[in-house]
């Protein structure tokens, strides 16, 4: 795949996110769409991740959200 990629749908299996949404389902109270929301944005922070890798950055917030930070 070229480019950013814009949603998780964009690569994961329909069957296989229908899965993931289920589970997720059984083992939280979450609805759907909580379900998916929360699935999705799993999905966009391992993707960012792995789209980034070996650039030195940390799982940390950035200069302006750190208290004190000019």
């Amino acid at each position: 795949m070229t480019g950013p990629v814009r949603c998780a749908h964009d690569v994961v299996p329909a069957d296989l996110w229908n899965k993931q949404v289920g589970l997720r389902m059984r083992d939280y109270p979450y609805d759907s769409v909580m379900a998916a929301r929360v699935l999705g944005q799993g999905y966009a922070y391992l993707l960012t991740a792995m789209s980034h890798r070996h650039e030195g950055l940390g799982p940390a917030p950035g200069k302006r959200f750190v208290i004190g930070a000019g």
